[in-house]
């Protein structure tokens, strides 16, 4: 699995717990942990009867950002101000023809080329759900809880996680996008795979799948994952007030060592499978 698909999932070293939905307890505070995977199919989503029944316990629902349109557009903004160079002045002509002839079988025009390495990253993310019309599992469950009169909060901001990948260069970014559309049909497979493995909990297939990505030098770990387990970890145990809480987050964040189930864990918290 290449660059894109190490940014959609980010796993760490060690695995403990089998499953995708947890309840955890400690004294009378009762809180649920549903680790996400960004796209899956609708039927799939449909099935997920366990997770319904915990939202129809729960007062609040918490995702890892509540996705503003206005605010994303904003930020990306400067990027398409006509100030900043195109993906396709980076690229020599084989590369050149090579997106061209992707983008306009995906997305049916090759318009995005004209933008930066950083807008076609998040342009990236379309051609998966396009092709296999599948389905971003968070935005499907904010619509759920919203239409159940729960309170929806956020762990992160927009702008928290737009600067996560702001932060990775130039030259990356286009290395990631160039592996990404040199090899769409691995990809493809190799999102299968994570998919499988997410649908039947197994956290250790996860981490082989992560462990086999190359592309993980990209990244930088500590930023996109430890820290961030930390930062949502703290609030996340904060004092709910009796309130009964799930909390929607991707399902790297969830496994290995310094992930939140193990981090629940250690704050005293009894963990149990749904």
């Amino acid at each position: 699995m290449k660059f894109l698909l190490a940014a959609l999932i980010l796993c760490s070293s060690v695995y403990a717990h089998e499953g995708n939905l947890f309840q955890a307890i400690k004294g009378e505070d009762t809180i649920y942990v549903c680790g996400t995977i960004h796209l899956i199919p609708q039927n799939d989503l449909n099935s997920q009867d366990n997770i319904r029944k915990a939202l129809n316990d729960v007062d609040s629902v918490y995702f890892e950002v509540l996705s503003d349109n206005y605010e994303s557009q904003q930020l990306l903004m400067p990027y398409l101000s006509g100030d900043s160079l195109g993906l396709n002045t980076y690229l020599d002509s084989s590369e050149l023809r090579q997106f061209e002839t992707f983008y306009k079988e995906k997305l049916g025009s090759a318009q995005a080329m004209s933008f930066p390495p950083l807008v076609n990253f998040f342009m990236l993310f379309q051609v998966l759900a396009q092709t296999d019309s599948l389905l971003p599992m968070d935005f499907f469950y904010m619509k759920i809880s919203k239409g159940m009169g729960k309170g929806l909060e956020q762990l992160e901001t927009t702008k928290e996680q737009f600067l996560l990948i702001e932060s990775i260069s130039k030259k990356d970014l286009i290395e990631g996008l160039t592996m990404f559309v040199s090899d769409y049909q691995g990809q493809r497979e190799q999102y299968y795979a994570l998919l499988e493995a997410y649908q039947s909990g197994d956290h250790s297939s996860i981490q082989q799948i992560m462990d086999q990505d190359s592309s993980m030098q990209f990244l930088d770990t500590e930023a996109f994952l430890v820290k961030r387990n930390e930062g949502m970890l703290q609030k996340m145990v904060a004092d709910h007030q009796g309130k009964k809480v799930i909390y929607f987050i991707g399902m790297a964040h969830l496994i290995g060592e310094k992930g939140i189930l193990e981090g629940l864990e250690q704050k005293g918290y009894t963990l149990k499978s749904l």
